[in-house]
Protein backbone atom coordinates (compact mmCIF):
# COMPACT_ATOMS: atom_id res chain seq x y z
CA UNK A 1 0.00 0.00 0.00
CA UNK A 2 2.88 2.19 0.86
CA UNK A 3 4.89 1.36 -2.44
CA UNK A 4 1.05 1.89 -4.48
CA UNK A 5 0.99 5.70 -2.65
CA UNK A 6 5.20 6.25 -3.47
CA UNK A 7 4.55 5.84 -7.04
CA UNK A 8 1.37 7.94 -6.84
CA UNK A 9 3.29 10.83 -5.67
CA UNK A 10 5.97 10.19 -8.66
CA UNK A 11 3.84 9.98 -11.06
CA UNK A 12 1.68 12.91 -10.13
CA UNK A 13 4.54 14.85 -9.59
CA UNK A 14 6.40 13.86 -12.86
CA UNK A 15 2.98 15.06 -14.74
CA UNK A 16 2.92 18.30 -12.95
CA UNK A 17 6.45 18.79 -13.57
CA UNK A 18 6.12 17.78 -17.31
CA UNK A 19 2.63 20.83 -17.28
CA UNK A 20 5.14 23.82 -15.61
CA UNK A 21 8.16 22.91 -18.10
CA UNK A 22 5.23 22.99 -21.12
CA UNK A 23 4.03 26.23 -19.32
CA UNK A 24 7.49 27.94 -19.30
CA UNK A 25 8.11 27.32 -23.11
CA UNK A 26 4.84 28.29 -23.70
CA UNK A 27 5.70 31.25 -21.70
CA UNK A 28 8.86 31.95 -23.92
CA UNK A 29 7.19 31.59 -27.00
CA UNK A 30 4.65 34.29 -26.79
CA UNK A 31 7.01 37.02 -24.85
CA UNK A 32 9.61 36.56 -27.80
CA UNK A 33 6.73 36.99 -30.39
CA UNK A 34 5.34 40.12 -27.98
CA UNK A 35 9.03 42.02 -27.68
CA UNK A 36 9.23 41.02 -32.13
CA UNK A 37 5.92 42.67 -32.45
CA UNK A 38 7.15 45.64 -30.43
CA UNK A 39 10.27 46.22 -32.58
CA UNK A 40 8.36 45.93 -35.50
CA UNK A 41 6.02 47.99 -34.44
CA UNK A 42 8.80 50.62 -33.00
CA UNK A 43 10.16 50.15 -36.49
CA UNK A 44 7.96 49.52 -38.95
CA UNK A 45 10.14 47.41 -41.51
CA UNK A 46 13.29 49.74 -41.54
CA UNK A 47 11.55 51.68 -44.02
CA UNK A 48 12.55 54.86 -42.12
CA UNK A 49 15.95 53.96 -42.76
CA UNK A 50 15.52 53.75 -46.82
CA UNK A 51 17.04 57.12 -47.43
CA UNK A 52 20.19 56.47 -44.90
CA UNK A 53 23.81 55.93 -47.46
CA UNK A 54 25.38 53.07 -46.60
CA UNK A 55 28.90 52.11 -47.45
CA UNK A 56 29.21 49.18 -49.88
CA UNK A 57 31.01 47.07 -46.96
CA UNK A 58 28.85 48.20 -44.38
CA UNK A 59 27.49 44.51 -43.12
CA UNK A 60 25.15 45.56 -40.35
CA UNK A 61 21.36 46.70 -41.41
CA UNK A 62 19.90 49.42 -39.68
CA UNK A 63 16.86 48.30 -37.87
CA UNK A 64 19.52 44.93 -36.97
CA UNK A 65 21.90 47.20 -35.12
CA UNK A 66 19.56 49.18 -33.39
CA UNK A 67 17.25 46.74 -32.20
CA UNK A 68 21.06 44.63 -31.33
CA UNK A 69 21.82 47.88 -29.23
CA UNK A 70 18.56 48.00 -27.39
CA UNK A 71 18.67 44.27 -26.33
CA UNK A 72 22.48 45.14 -25.60
CA UNK A 73 21.44 47.63 -23.00
CA UNK A 74 18.34 45.62 -21.43
CA UNK A 75 20.76 42.40 -20.54
CA UNK A 76 21.23 42.21 -16.81
CA UNK A 77 24.92 40.75 -17.45
CA UNK A 78 27.47 42.69 -15.24
CA UNK A 79 30.19 42.34 -18.13
CA UNK A 80 29.14 44.14 -21.79
CA UNK A 81 30.84 41.01 -23.80
CA UNK A 82 28.70 38.55 -21.45
CA UNK A 83 25.49 40.87 -22.32
CA UNK A 84 26.42 41.36 -26.20
CA UNK A 85 26.46 37.62 -26.55
CA UNK A 86 22.46 37.71 -24.45
CA UNK A 87 21.33 40.17 -26.68
CA UNK A 88 22.83 38.04 -29.87
CA UNK A 89 21.17 34.89 -28.50
CA UNK A 90 17.74 37.05 -27.56
CA UNK A 91 17.96 38.41 -31.20
CA UNK A 92 18.66 35.35 -33.28
CA UNK A 93 15.43 33.52 -31.31
CA UNK A 94 12.94 36.32 -32.13
CA UNK A 95 13.81 37.19 -35.73
CA UNK A 96 16.05 33.83 -36.59
CA UNK A 97 18.59 36.01 -38.38
CA UNK A 98 22.58 35.61 -38.34
CA UNK A 99 24.04 38.51 -36.55
CA UNK A 100 27.02 39.74 -38.89
CA UNK A 101 29.98 40.62 -36.96
CA UNK A 102 31.77 40.18 -33.19
CA UNK A 103 31.62 42.84 -30.74
CA UNK A 104 34.35 44.61 -31.76
CA UNK A 105 32.63 45.25 -34.94
CA UNK A 106 29.54 45.57 -33.02
CA UNK A 107 30.76 48.51 -30.61
CA UNK A 108 32.49 49.86 -33.65
CA UNK A 109 29.47 50.44 -35.78
CA UNK A 110 27.49 51.79 -32.72
CA UNK A 111 30.59 54.65 -32.84
CA UNK A 112 30.09 55.34 -36.44
CA UNK A 113 26.28 55.57 -37.08
CA UNK A 114 24.77 56.87 -33.29
CA UNK A 115 24.49 60.41 -34.34
CA UNK A 116 23.15 59.71 -37.69
CA UNK A 117 20.99 56.67 -36.88
CA UNK A 118 19.28 58.98 -34.00
CA UNK A 119 18.80 61.20 -36.27
CA UNK A 120 16.07 59.66 -37.66
CA UNK A 121 14.89 57.89 -34.43
CA UNK A 122 14.25 61.13 -32.65
CA UNK A 123 11.04 61.98 -34.57
CA UNK A 124 9.68 58.02 -34.63
CA UNK A 125 10.33 58.12 -30.81
CA UNK A 126 8.53 61.06 -29.96
CA UNK A 127 5.33 59.84 -32.42
CA UNK A 128 5.60 56.67 -30.52
CA UNK A 129 5.37 58.28 -27.15
CA UNK A 130 1.99 60.37 -28.47
CA UNK A 131 0.37 57.58 -29.77
CA UNK A 132 0.88 55.04 -26.82
CA UNK A 133 1.10 58.32 -23.89
CA UNK A 134 -2.85 59.07 -23.76
CA UNK A 135 -3.94 61.03 -21.01
CA UNK A 136 0.15 61.43 -20.13
CA UNK A 137 1.04 63.15 -22.89
CA UNK A 138 -0.12 66.46 -21.68
CA UNK A 139 -1.22 68.27 -18.68
CA UNK A 140 -3.44 69.99 -19.92
CA UNK A 141 -3.23 71.92 -22.88
CA UNK A 142 0.81 71.50 -22.14
CA UNK A 143 3.53 69.07 -23.46
CA UNK A 144 5.61 69.48 -20.39
CA UNK A 145 9.43 68.77 -20.92
CA UNK A 146 11.97 69.32 -18.55
CA UNK A 147 15.96 70.00 -18.80
CA UNK A 148 18.40 69.27 -17.13
CA UNK A 149 22.47 68.27 -17.13
CA UNK A 150 24.65 66.14 -14.74
CA UNK A 151 28.03 64.47 -14.82
CA UNK A 152 28.83 60.80 -14.52
CA UNK A 153 31.78 59.23 -13.38
CA UNK A 154 33.19 56.74 -16.04
CA UNK A 155 36.38 53.87 -15.96
CA UNK A 156 40.05 55.51 -15.67
CA UNK A 157 40.74 54.62 -19.05
CA UNK A 158 43.18 56.10 -21.29
CA UNK A 159 40.46 56.57 -23.86
CA UNK A 160 37.74 57.82 -21.58
CA UNK A 161 40.78 60.14 -20.12
CA UNK A 162 41.60 61.70 -24.25
CA UNK A 163 37.58 61.86 -24.46
CA UNK A 164 36.44 63.54 -21.33
CA UNK A 165 39.18 65.21 -19.62
CA UNK A 166 39.27 69.11 -19.69
CA UNK A 167 42.93 69.83 -21.75
CA UNK A 168 42.67 73.26 -19.00
CA UNK A 169 42.58 71.32 -15.94
CA UNK A 170 44.38 72.74 -13.23
CA UNK A 171 45.09 75.84 -15.51
CA UNK A 172 42.08 78.22 -14.85
CA UNK A 173 41.86 81.40 -12.40
CA UNK A 174 39.82 79.13 -10.20
CA UNK A 175 42.35 76.50 -9.88
CA UNK A 176 45.09 79.29 -9.71
CA UNK A 177 43.64 80.71 -6.52
CA UNK A 178 43.23 77.62 -4.73
CA UNK A 179 46.93 76.82 -5.00
CA UNK A 180 47.73 80.54 -4.06
CA UNK A 181 45.05 79.91 -0.70
CA UNK A 182 46.30 76.94 0.27
CA UNK A 183 50.37 77.66 0.07
CA UNK A 184 50.92 78.35 3.45
CA UNK A 185 48.95 75.34 4.96
CA UNK A 186 50.77 73.32 7.19
CA UNK A 187 53.06 70.85 5.84
CA UNK A 188 50.66 67.97 7.88
CA UNK A 189 47.47 69.15 6.25
CA UNK A 190 48.79 69.44 2.58
CA UNK A 191 49.84 66.14 3.11
CA UNK A 192 46.31 65.15 3.73
CA UNK A 193 44.66 67.08 0.88
CA UNK A 194 47.12 65.91 -1.96
CA UNK A 195 45.52 66.75 -5.29
CA UNK A 196 43.98 64.14 -6.97
CA UNK A 197 44.52 63.45 -10.79
CA UNK A 198 41.47 64.38 -13.15
CA UNK A 199 38.62 61.85 -13.50
CA UNK A 200 36.96 61.53 -16.12
CA UNK A 201 33.24 62.18 -15.99
CA UNK A 202 30.97 62.46 -19.31
CA UNK A 203 28.53 65.20 -18.97
CA UNK A 204 24.81 64.71 -19.86
CA UNK A 205 22.27 66.69 -20.78
CA UNK A 206 18.80 65.83 -21.35
CA UNK A 207 15.18 66.72 -22.34
CA UNK A 208 12.75 64.80 -20.10
CA UNK A 209 8.65 64.56 -20.95
CA UNK A 210 7.40 64.89 -17.44
CA UNK A 211 4.46 63.17 -18.10
CA UNK A 212 5.61 59.89 -19.36
CA UNK A 213 8.73 59.79 -17.68
CA UNK A 214 10.56 59.09 -20.85
CA UNK A 215 13.68 60.68 -22.04
CA UNK A 216 12.84 63.29 -25.27
CA UNK A 217 16.15 64.39 -26.59
CA UNK A 218 20.26 63.72 -24.73
CA UNK A 219 23.55 65.20 -25.77
CA UNK A 220 27.09 63.69 -24.53
CA UNK A 221 30.02 65.71 -23.69
CA UNK A 222 33.32 66.02 -21.55
CA UNK A 223 33.18 66.89 -18.18
CA UNK A 224 33.69 70.78 -19.37
CA UNK A 225 30.96 70.77 -21.56
CA UNK A 226 28.58 73.54 -21.45
CA UNK A 227 24.92 72.32 -20.44
CA UNK A 228 23.63 75.34 -21.78
CA UNK A 229 25.03 75.26 -25.32
CA UNK A 230 23.61 71.23 -25.02
CA UNK A 231 20.13 72.71 -24.53
CA UNK A 232 20.02 75.40 -27.47
CA UNK A 233 21.83 72.48 -29.56
CA UNK A 234 18.85 69.94 -28.69
CA UNK A 235 15.96 72.98 -29.08
CA UNK A 236 17.18 73.95 -32.69
CA UNK A 237 17.77 69.93 -34.25
CA UNK A 238 14.31 68.85 -32.39
CA UNK A 239 11.26 68.75 -33.28
CA UNK A 240 8.77 69.68 -30.68
CA UNK A 241 4.72 69.88 -30.66
CA UNK A 242 2.64 72.89 -30.51
CA UNK A 243 2.22 74.23 -26.79
CA UNK A 244 5.28 72.80 -25.34
CA UNK A 245 6.04 73.62 -22.03
CA UNK A 246 9.96 74.05 -21.36
CA UNK A 247 11.38 73.77 -17.88
CA UNK A 248 14.30 74.27 -16.25
CA UNK A 249 16.35 76.27 -14.21
CA UNK A 250 16.55 80.19 -14.72
CA UNK A 251 19.95 80.32 -15.99
CA UNK A 252 18.93 79.12 -18.98
CA UNK A 253 16.40 81.95 -19.65
CA UNK A 254 17.98 84.47 -21.14
CA UNK A 255 20.00 82.84 -24.00
CA UNK A 256 17.24 79.59 -24.11
CA UNK A 257 14.17 81.69 -24.51
CA UNK A 258 15.56 83.55 -27.94
CA UNK A 259 16.30 80.07 -29.27
CA UNK A 260 12.46 79.12 -29.28
CA UNK A 261 10.48 81.73 -29.83
CA UNK A 262 8.85 79.52 -32.12
CA UNK A 263 7.68 77.05 -29.25
CA UNK A 264 4.54 77.78 -27.21
CA UNK A 265 6.13 79.08 -24.28
CA UNK A 266 8.90 78.90 -22.31
CA UNK A 267 8.43 78.21 -17.65
CA UNK A 268 11.84 78.92 -15.70
CA UNK A 269 12.52 77.65 -11.96
CA UNK A 270 13.72 80.75 -10.57
CA UNK A 271 15.47 80.46 -7.13
CA UNK A 272 13.63 80.73 -3.72
CA UNK A 273 13.56 84.24 -3.19
CA UNK A 274 12.09 85.07 -6.80
CA UNK A 275 9.75 83.15 -7.38
CA UNK A 276 8.30 81.76 -10.80
CA UNK A 277 8.76 83.46 -14.19
CA UNK A 278 6.73 82.58 -17.39
CA UNK A 279 7.30 84.11 -20.23
CA UNK A 280 4.93 83.53 -23.47
CA UNK A 281 5.69 83.41 -27.15
CA UNK A 282 3.81 82.96 -30.12
CA UNK A 283 4.14 79.58 -32.39
CA UNK A 284 4.36 80.35 -36.53
CA UNK A 285 1.86 77.95 -36.57
CA UNK A 286 -1.16 79.91 -34.82
CA UNK A 287 -0.70 79.94 -31.13
CA UNK A 288 -2.53 82.78 -29.71
CA UNK A 289 -0.78 85.56 -28.36
CA UNK A 290 -0.92 85.57 -24.35
CA UNK A 291 -0.87 81.94 -23.54
CA UNK A 292 -0.76 81.45 -19.82
CA UNK A 293 -0.87 78.89 -17.00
Amino acid sequence: MARRKQSQRRSSRKRRNQRNTRKSRSARGRNKEQLAGMFDWFLPGGSIFSKLKLHGNTNWAPEGLVCLAVLWAWSESRHLTDAYSDAVACYRSMFDAVVPGTYQGFMGALTRWTARLMDILWPVLHQRMEEVGGPCWRVGLWVPIAFDGSRSSAPRTKANEKAFCAENYGKGATARYRRKKSKGMRRKKNERNKAHPQEPQAWITMLWHMGLRLPWMWRLGPSNSSERAHVIEMLKAGFFPLYTLFCGDAAYFPQVSTSIWWISSFFSRLSGHSGLDFHGAVAESGAESGSSL
